[in-house]
């Protein structure tokens, strides 16, 4: 039976044989990419706040003064704790800032508080206005 099909491929029309090969890619193609976005779409977010939240973590809040050093902003309390990048990854010299950073960078020298949970940021307040990770 198998010797059958291949003597109806070697008498078929060449087009026909890679139409028929193309179809088969495209649905192979339309299988696995629903597939793919799914496992994509379901894989945990990583969030700070809402882990820490959901652990019920301690959030220790500290007060400090904005500092930027490098290509980064930090809560300069008793130690130096990072806030968030200035630079969007890349170094200083090459720096590219958001509209954020910019703010920030505005801000520089003045009161911010900070909310870290497992030492990751979860939270900042500058001029009254209150930002989350």
């Amino acid at each position: 039976m198998g010797s059958h099909v291949l003597e109806k491929l070697r008498k078929a029309n060449i087009g026909t044989v890679l139409g028929l090969a193309g179809f088969g890619v495209v649905v192979v193609i339309g299988l696995t990419i629903p597939l793919w976005l799914f496992t994509i779409t379901s894989a945990p977010q990583s969030n700070p706040s809402i882990q820490c939240q959901s652990q019920q973590a301690a959030t220790k809040t500290l007060v400090g003064t904005l500092r930027r050093a490098g290509s980064s902003f930090y809560i300069q309390e008793q130690s130096w704790h990072f806030i968030a990048p200035a630079c969007s990854g890349k170094p200083s010299s090459n720096c590219v800032m958001t509209e954020h950073a910019q703010m920030l960078d505005r801000t520089v020298g003045q009161t911010i508080s900070a909310g870290y949970c497992a030492n990751e940021v979860v939270f900042y307040k500058v001029h009254g206005v209150t930002y989350f990770r």
